[in-house]
């Protein structure tokens, strides 16, 4: 029974120290043409791969191989070290891991095997095949200005561009927002369908200039560029919202022009000595537990014969007006007043124009303008479309058409 026991010990024994290692490594590192590699063995596969640590050889423009010893090589080492002052890499698609390839501190350009069905490489850069991924781009690229593709959407490669490449000044992101803390860039463009820029994103990049944020962002999280102690002008999104605290702070920003689109600006957003010039609809809200800090908040102004009241423009549920339609000769001239509703209850008075936004379907029948002044040009029928300009999206109610039929 005893030596029943043992047998049952020793192999409980083998059998957990199998299942742990899955994956080995042979201890020696080995060196085929310059490359020096090691061999992994995958004991749930039951297969071995190539993994290369590094390029020693004498060649500045390399290939690296798709199989050494008949044992694939699928992977770089997470810093493929590249002692050799190497210029250009060709991979082939048995290469799963190819990111190494970024602390190469002398690549310029990549290339892939003819007809890959893995990678898609633009302009020396090395994307994966639907382009959704940067996975390398050359640390010595000496380009001063990159521009990512619209379908990339993973950000951790366009991080890496930044914190490697020494010559990239100039970038465009087109549909993610990537941590470029503490980087070298001077300019930034945030376009394509990118809806807001994130916390922190750009803090302390002290050499960035100039930032242009594009239509589609939404709001500004807090400490989005603060710290970044050259940058002295930006340009606000027309369709931005909201700006959270500090986002700016600790920049040379002298003056900001605020879109009239903006509802909330929040604590401390821009340095004290900023010349801020905002919609009127933005009023200075002193942060009751801090006398020195302040926002903006928007307000709706409604004037009735007893005189002007002022109401938040969140509380907004519904705008609306005593005429619907309207029948107006060539040359005439009509203005648009619209009453407000508030938390579904109608308030006496009219709205200041000022936070409302006017359109018309045809110009050619009939102009209006951001006042809110409606001009007939000839015959026909147009429709009016006024909005606040700080609506949210879902709230449909704050937006009103108007028709205009001209005789």
């Amino acid at each position: 029974m005893r030596k029943l026991l043992s047998y049952f010990l020793v192999f409980t024994l083998i059998v957990t120290t199998v299942g742990v290692i899955n994956v080995g490594a042979d201890e020696k590192e080995l060196n085929w043409n310059g490359f020096i590699y090691q061999v992994h063995n995958d004991t749930v596969a039951n297969n071995k791969h190539v993994l290369i640590e590094d390029y020693v050889g004498t060649e500045r423009q390399i290939t690296i191989p798709k199989q050494i010893d008949g044992i694939a090589v699928t992977e770089l080492a997470e810093k493929f070290t590249c002692t050799s002052d190497i210029t250009s890499v060709k991979i082939m698609d048995t290469m799963l891991k190819p990111e190494g390839l970024t602390w190469c501190e002398t690549l310029e350009k990549i290339f892939v095997q003819d007809n890959s069905t893995r990678y898609t490489v633009i302009d020396g850069i090395l994307y994966n095949k639907k382009v959704t991924s940067l996975l390398c781009y050359p640390s010595a690229k000496q380009e001063r200005e990159y521009i990512a593709p619209k379908t990339v959407t993973e950000s951790y490669g366009l991080q890496q561009v930044l914190i490697k490449n020494k010559y990239l000044k100039d970038v465009t992101f087109t549909s993610v927002v990537p941590d470029c803390t503490n980087t070298n860039i001077e300019n930034v463009k945030i376009t394509g369908n990118i809806s807001y820029i994130p916390e922190g994103s750009f803090r302390k990049c002290r050499n960035l200039k100039t930032v242009v944020i594009g239509s589609k962002v939404d709001f500004i999280e807090r400490d989005a560029f603060y710290g970044c102690a050259s940058l002295q002008s930006v340009k606000l999104s027309n369709n931005l919202r909201s700006i959270y605290s500090c986002a700016f702070g600790k920049t040379k920003i002298k003056k900001v022009k605020i879109p009239k689109s903006v509802d909330y600006i929040d604590y401390d957003v821009f340095p004290t000595k900023t010349k801020i010039m905002k919609p009127s609809y933005l009023r200075k809200t002193v942060n009751p537990w801090n006398k020195s800090q302040y926002c903006y908040k928007a307000y709706v102004i409604a004037k009735s014969k007893s005189g002007t009241k002022k109401y938040r423009a969140a509380n907004v549920t519904k705008i609306t007006a005593t005429k619907k339609k309207v029948k107006l000769k060539k040359g005439d001239i009509h203005k648009i007043k619209t009453k407000v509703f508030i938390f579904k209850k109608k308030k006496a008075g009219f709205i200041k124009n000022d936070i409302l936004k006017f359109t018309s379907s045809n110009n050619k029948v009939a102009k209006v303008t951001q006042g809110g002044k409606i001009k007939a040009l000839r015959k026909g029928t147009t429709t009016i479309t006024v909005m606040m300009r700080t609506f949210e999206k879902k709230l449909h109610t704050t937006r009103k058409n108007y028709k205009i039929k001209v005789v």
